[in-house]
């Protein structure tokens, strides 16, 4: 996804710390930043706006406080950032280095534990405002536990595999009557299809002229496939004038024709459409991840409308998932977490993570009898999660790690259930499009489940 050639000045110390991250961060995570560097550029611009500091606001002005060497107005920000988000890995970061230039080691060694209670790891021999924390023995202690974090835990079968795929297989659908699977390649700009028998076809035509499709969901009552599909660089034959396209293309399941395709209005922002989910009526939601902005499609409509759009409250939005009675639907933002939204009046919650959990970097959802299933991949390791819900919904009473840091499921994208097990790709190939112009040689996409 696009990423800026200049950038602000205020945001150069950000972005040092976000490349002393990358080595340490998960493969899908490389491919996120650049969404992420989209959305600072925005977040800078826009900073004048806002009456009241967002926690954004004052882990960026902490960064600038250190860049002119502001070191006690950077731990104020930095902390009071913290104190707003304390799931937030990256604020932990910021607030422990400005805690150690300050001369407050064991304010920085506590609030580094914090962040491995988070069961993320982070790279902190590679930080040098720590050089004067590492001889003590905290140092090593702290490391360890890091490590500890990045190693496995949990596992998946090998459902089945996809030869000879050359792209990126981001979305995944189940239809259920068939036993067919679908799934979307944004290289390739094209939707896969696996039947019963597991023979594999492209679904989609060359001449349906898609971009790179990223989620895919199925409407079975109303005989339709839909497929988020969005111009980036690592689809096949980009173009820089194909930048900010993106849109909904909609299939008649039996014959696999092209109904119509919903293309987000140019409006001068970004856009990009990564997932979506239908619900019970018909509608069809998809998720805005350059923009927080959430588009629905009405049963028999042809053009997209914004359902939800607010600069304030989101800021990437990723996977979405609906209840059973479609009174409520869940979507992950990457950098402010989870979201419950009543659909009748567009109320949005956000939910917030139990102790020693964070909902930083959720990507894909999916909704069981058991809970949400979530790809978590902001960071080392990639993980799968199974987060526990309360009666009424509105709360997540504990998270479970289902698989991380398991070297074949490293590269996390969407999933699906079917049968009542979770199918995902451990590797759905971003990593292999680096630079967003490689032609990587064929292999075989194993496909994963597991009972969550």
């Amino acid at each position: 996804m696009p990423s800026y050639r200049h950038r602000p000045p205020r945001l150069a110390q950000a972005l040092q710390i976000a490349r002393m991250l990358l080595p340490s961060l998960s493969l899908h995570f490389r491919v996120h930043t650049r969404v992420l560097l989209t959305l600072a550029l925005a977040f800078a611009l826009t900073l004048a706006l806002w009456a009241e500091p967002r926690p954004q606001q004052l882990i960026h002005e902490a960064e600038a406080a250190m860049k002119a060497d502001q070191l006690p107005l950077m731990l104020e920000k930095a902390e009071a950032a913290v104190a707003a988000r304390p799931d937030y890995p990256r604020f932990l970061l910021v607030a422990a280095i400005a805690q150690a230039v300050n001369q407050h080691p064991d304010a920085a060694f506590a609030t580094l534990n914090r962040a491995a209670d988070l069961g993320v790891s982070l790279n902190v021999a590679r930080q040098p405002a720590f050089a004067p924390l590492r001889e003590r023995p905290e140092f090593a202690a702290l490391e360890k536990r890091f490590a500890a974090n990045r190693a496995p835990r949990g596992s998946a079968d090998a459902a089945f595999t996809l030869p000879d795929m050359t792209g990126i297989i981001e979305g995944i659908a189940h239809r259920a009557a068939t036993g067919e699977f679908f799934f979307g390649d944004v290289h390739n700009r094209c939707v896969w299809r696996r039947d019963a028998a597991g023979r594999l076809s492209k679904f989609s035509a060359a001449t349906d002229e898609l971009l790179g499709v990223f989620g895919v969901a199925i409407d079975e009552h109303r005989h339709a496939l839909y497929a988020a599909t969005a111009a980036v660089p690592e689809m096949s034959g980009y173009t820089p004038a194909d930048e900010n396209k993106t849109g909904l293309a909609r299939y008649d399941l039996a014959t696999g024709k092209l109904l119509g395709l919903a293309l987000v209005p140019a409006d001068g922002r970004k856009h990009v459409l990564g997932d979506l989910a239908v619900a019970p009526d018909g509608s069809v939601y998809a998720t805005d991840s350059f923009s927080p902005i959430i588009w629905r499609l009405a049963p028999g409509a042809t053009a997209l409308e914004k359902y939800l759009d607010d600069d304030a409250a989101y800021s990437s939005p990723q996977g979405i998932a609906f209840t059973p009675d479609g009174k409520f639907f869940y979507f992950s933002d990457y950098l402010n977490g989870l979201f419950r939204v009543e659909t009748a009046t567009r109320r949005a919650a956000r939910l917030l993570p139990p102790a020693g959990a964070t909902f930083i970097g959720l990507d894909g959802l999916a909704l069981t009898p058991a809970g949400l299933v979530a790809t978590q991949n902001n960071g080392a390791p990639a993980r799968l999660l199974r987060l526990a819900l309360d009666a009424s919904g509105e709360h997540v009473t504990a998270v479970k790690v289902l698989v991380s840091g398991v070297p074949a499921m490293n590269d996390l994208a969407l999933g699906c259930f079917a049968d009542g097990r979770y199918f995902f790709a451990g590797q759905s190939g971003w990593a292999l499009f680096d630079p967003p112009t490689a032609t990587p040689p064929t292999r075989a996409v194993t496909i994963y489940s597991l009972q969550p």
